[in-house]
Order: structure tokens, then C-alpha cells, then sequence
């Protein structure tokens, strides 16, 4: 599908994850830790863990609180970016630097494949592509009319903000057509910026797949992709596509 092209999306974070229906080893986590491609790539490494908390009383009845860390992964960045391997996923991240889809599907792919030289044998539950859209509205919030700027407005047309609340409001989305799950979230932020305030439109889409990675094709993101173009430009209304066009982020 065609979608317009903004020059300066006002994309705060891209996410692409592959979620696993099995769990990969522990070996297999480090020895991609150790691999070319993190070292070429990524300047910092660290583990990642599951923080449990058991309460309980002793022998007195007094109450106890027990707290313990499970290592499910890790995390590797450098500036812009972040990539998660867990032992039932991994996840690109994309900060605050989007170069586009074609770039990030590409950056994605190269990782996958690299995952696959070592643990070929993923079992992949589904996969999916979250955007999170930081929207600059030029005006004070007391003066917003948010279906102005957003189709997702409450019933009432008279809706405005003030200086001391957000807005936010959530909606699910199922596409049997596609086979994807969509989340929508949208959030009315204070920017520190005078005179501004920020249209946060954050969506999320999965898409089932259950199958093996050796049947798994990247093509299958399109219809995330897709998804996630038509849920955000159906959003926004028409003067948001100005401000963007002219501002950027």
C-alpha cells in the first residue's frame, strides 16, 4: 500500500519483536552475546532479569518478604538503538533515530539471521510492530480541542484540555483478515517546550503465526506495517498531517 511519506516522522520509538512459543538455552543467549555482530555493533551489554517477591509469615506470624532475580536475557545498545534477546523473544528498538522501514526491517532481518546461525530451531508464537508517535501540537493546552487534531475524541465536541490533566484513551483493533491484534493508546502530554503540547498516538500490532523459523518469512511484517500505517493515518485528522508536514517532531 501507498502511505504518505513525512520527511521528519515524529516517531519517538519503533519496536519489532518475534515472540518464541519454545524457550532457547542459556548457551544460546551467550554465545550470540559473544557474536560478531554484537561486538561490531553494539557498544554496551547487560543482563536482563525477573524480579519475584514471595510474602509469607514465619514461625511468629510475622510477615516476610523474600525477593529473588531470574536471568531471562540481555540487552544490548548504542546510541538510538537497543536490541533484547530473552529466552522467548528478541526485540529491535529504535530511539528516537527512525531511518524508515525499509532500514529497520533490514537492520531486523540481519539480526535474525544471526540468531539462526546458532539456535535454528525456533518455535515463533507470533511477531509484532509497536510505533510510538510523539505528536507536537503547537498550541496551550487549555486552548485544545483535541478532535481537532485526533479522530479518536471523546463523543463530546467540546472536549478541551486544561493545564493540569491528560487525556487518554485506549481502543483494540482485530483485522481476521490480516490475523493481527491492534492496541491503541493516545496520551496528551506536557512538553516542556512553552506553548506546546504533545498528541502521543502509541500502537502496537501482533500477528499470530505459529510456525518454525525455518517457514517463517519477514514478509510477514508487511501486514503489521500495513496495519499500523492505516490505524495512525486514519487518526490523525487533517491539521495534524499539516504540522507534521511542516515541523516535524
Amino acid at each position: 500500500m501507498n502511505w504518505e511519506y513525512f520527511k521528519t516522522p515524529p516517531i519517538k520509538e519503533a519496536i519489532l519483536q518475534i515472540l518464541f512459543s519454545n524457550t532457547i538455552s542459556r548457551s544460546c543467549l551467550e554465545s550470540f552475546k559473544n557474536s560478531e555482530l554484537i561486538k561490531q555493533q553494539f557498544s554496551q551489554v547487560g543482563p536482563h532479569y525477573n524480579l519475584n517477591t514471595n510474602i509469607s509469615e514465619d514461625n511468629l506470624g510475622k510477615g516476610k518478604i523474600e525477593a529473588s532475580k531470574t536471568f531471562i536475557g540481555y540487552n544490548f545498545s548504542t546510541k538510538g538503538k537497543r536490541l533484547s534477546l530473552r529466552t522467548n523473544s528478541i526485540s529491535l528498538h529504535i530511539i528516537n533515530e527512525y531511518g524508515g522501514w525499509e532500514n529497520t526491517i533490514e537492520e531486523f532481518s540481519r539480526v535474525w539471521s544471526s540468531l539462526l546461525l546458532i539456535e535454528s530451531n525456533i518455535n515463533i508464537a507470533s511477531i509484532s510492530t509497536r510505533y510510538i508517535n510523539d505528536i507536537r501540537l503547537p498550541i496551550k493546552s487549555n486552548d485544545l480541542v483535541l478532535s481537532d487534531y485526533s479522530n479518536l475524541s471523546p463523543n463530546s465536541p467540546n472536549y478541551q484540555g486544561n493545564e493540569n490533566t491528560s487525556f487518554l484513551i485506549q481502543l483494540n483493533i482485530l483485522n481476521q483478515t490480516r490475523n493481527t491484534s491492534s492496541t491503541i493508546i493516545e496520551t496528551i502530554q506536557k512538553h516542556e517546550t512553552p506553548n506546546e503540547i504533545g498528541l502521543i498516538i502509541d500502537i502496537n500490532v501482533v500477528k499470530a503465526i505459529n510456525n518454525n523459523s525455518s517457514d517463517f518469512s519477514f514478509e510477514s511484517f508487511e501486514d503489521c506495517r500495513n496495519e499500523k500505517n492505516g490505524i495512525f493515518f486514519n487518526t490523525v485528522t487533517d491539521r495534524t498531517k499539516e504540522i507534521i508536514r511542516n515541523h516535524g517532531i
